[in-house]
């Protein structure tokens, strides 16, 4: 079984190779992440924390609850842990917390 998330147009795209196109067996939409998923990525990725739903909502909206950002932000609050010595991360913790919001860096300025 191979599962490729992401690829929005490859049914379409597929579809040039009718022997391959025919061999999928499902073409299922991803949906965004939830609040449960949410907290079963951090209880497998980052087991030593101790994060509450309401940690976990901030980290699901700051990922627009796509997965590999919702992964990627746990381990930014991994770090946060890291470095401030805290296991159990509360709301006071949020603010300080840098999270990978998916956007490009501006480019600097005066670089050629």
């Amino acid at each position: 079984m191979l599962i490729l998330i992401g690829e929005e147009v490859l049914p379409q795209r597929l579809r040039r190779w009718e022997r391959v196109h025919n061999r999928i067996g499902a073409w299922p939409a991803a949906q965004p992440a939830d609040l449960r998923e949410t907290r079963v990525l951090a209880q497998l990725k980052q087991p030593q924390l101790t994060l509450p739903d309401d940690v976990l909502q901030v980290v699901l909206e700051k990922s627009a609850a796509n997965f590999r950002r919702v992964v990627a932000n746990l381990n930014h609050v991994n770090l946060y842990s890291l470095t401030s010595g805290r296991s159990e991360i509360t709301m006071a913790d949020v603010p300080k917390i840098e999270f990978f919001l998916g956007e490009a860096p501006t480019p600097r300025r005066g670089m050629a």
